[in-house]
């Protein structure tokens, strides 16, 4: 390690002198190989990046910058690094197959399935990718919703059931069937949904997803039919998703409605363990227009805990999760704000269990009056 920081060290004093930093390709070439093959993946990123500096860039110095990118778990600039080797040289396997993990360990399943898709044969038999199925895997949740005010407003149960569906290495789907009943107004409010979210990976930085949701329920011996259209699209760029678009269109209560904005990821250590979303969105209801503006963070906090925060301030009609719009929200009492906390637990492979906490401030319709309800989900996940 002490080598490798006293080539740091010299590599930063000689670009004090211009005299000092220009080297030679040859000489570029021996330190940065003698470096990765010492596994001193400062040092070769120092080098790498120097000789970027002098305008000298070659197939071996991406791969190199790559590999040093990958063993620090900044996945984001190590895919940067193997793609452009990729463009010195496009029938590398060795390359191609680290562009794959790094995408994969950068969270991205979809855009590393995309970049398995382009592979050649001898890459695609060294990764361990599970075999296309017809259901890609399944989630069961339940919940209970409790209003905090008293009266209570009337408690809400409930259930939901989603299958997920890899169709080919570029075009997935997610759908979705959930139940809720609540007692309310001395009536019983029963209500069932479909949903259905199609994502096309165009390629390994760009994808589209939409959405459509269809609601049904009664209400005090009356029926109402809801529903929501949504699209979304996102933009891989370095260490952020950039989402340029988060749109809706919905008839929800007899009323229509839209939603138009936009999102920014940022992945400030180019891998999963820590994130934020900054999201903005713009709501056409009638007679009113007004922004929605959504902030989470999320992050590893221990090798067997995942937790996200997340505060929404004013009513979201469809609510966006990334790039799906995951839920509508059809009620006719419209929030001030939300805070949510969302935990996941991989117990295994194949296994997965998650938690979500929900506050919501929101205005009782056709009153003045405010109350809270807070809502507690527990799903299981089940990879096939």
């Amino acid at each position: 390690m002490r080598k490798g920081l006293t080539v740091i060290l010299l590599l930063v004093a000689s670009l004090a002198s211009k005299a000092q930093t220009m080297m030679s390709q040859a000489e570029i070439e021996k330190q940065s190989y003698a470096m990765y093959m010492l596994g001193e993946w400062d040092s070769v990123i120092a080098i790498v990046n120097l000789a970027h500096a002098q305008g000298i860039d070659y197939y071996y110095l991406q791969a190199r910058i790559g590999v040093a990118y990958m063993n620090k778990q900044d996945y984001r600039k190590a895919e940067k690094a193997f793609a452009k080797a990729l463009e010195f040289n496009s029938r590398s396997d060795f390359a191609r197959e680290n562009l794959y993990y790094a995408v994969l360990y950068s969270g991205d399943i979809d855009a590393a399935r995309k970049v398995y898709g382009q592979s050649l044969p001898i890459v695609q038999e060294r990764i361990e990718l599970k075999k296309l199925r017809i259901v890609d895997y399944a989630n069961v949740e339940g919940g209970y919703k409790a209003s905090t005010d008293d009266p209570p407003i009337g408690n809400i149960y409930y259930g939901g059931l989603g299958l997920s569906h890899k169709l080919g290495y570029s075009f997935s789907v997610y759908h979705m069937f959930t139940y809720l009943s609540q007692d309310k107004y001395n009536s019983t409010l029963t209500q069932t949904s479909y949903s259905i979210f199609p994502k096309l990976q165009f390629s390994r930085t760009f994808s589209a997803t939409t959405g459509f949701h269809y609601i049904g329920g009664t209400f005090a011996d009356s029926s109402y039919t809801d529903w929501a259209f949504a699209a979304a699209l996102k933009k891989r760029i370095g260490s952020f998703d950039i989402l340029p678009l988060q749109f809706s269109y919905s008839s929800l209560n007899g009323e229509t409605q839209m939603q138009l904005g936009a999102a920014l990821a940022w992945y400030p250590f180019g891998n999963p363990n820590l994130s934020t979303l900054t999201s903005f969105n713009y709501h056409f209801v009638p007679d009113r227009k007004y922004p929605v503006v959504k902030q989470s963070v999320s992050g590893k906090i221990f090798k067997y805990l995942w937790l996200t925060g997340e505060f929404v301030y004013d009513d979201e009609i469809v609510r966006f999760f990334g790039e799906t719009p995951l839920t509508v929200n059809n009620s006719t009492d419209l929030n001030n704000y939300q805070l949510s906390l969302i935990g996941t637990i991989p117990f295994s492979q194949k296994f997965s269990l998650y938690g979500i906490f929900m506050h919501e401030n929101k205005d009782l319709s056709f009153t003045t009056l405010q109350y809270k309800f807070n809502t507690l989900i527990i799903g299981l996940k089940y990879n096939l």
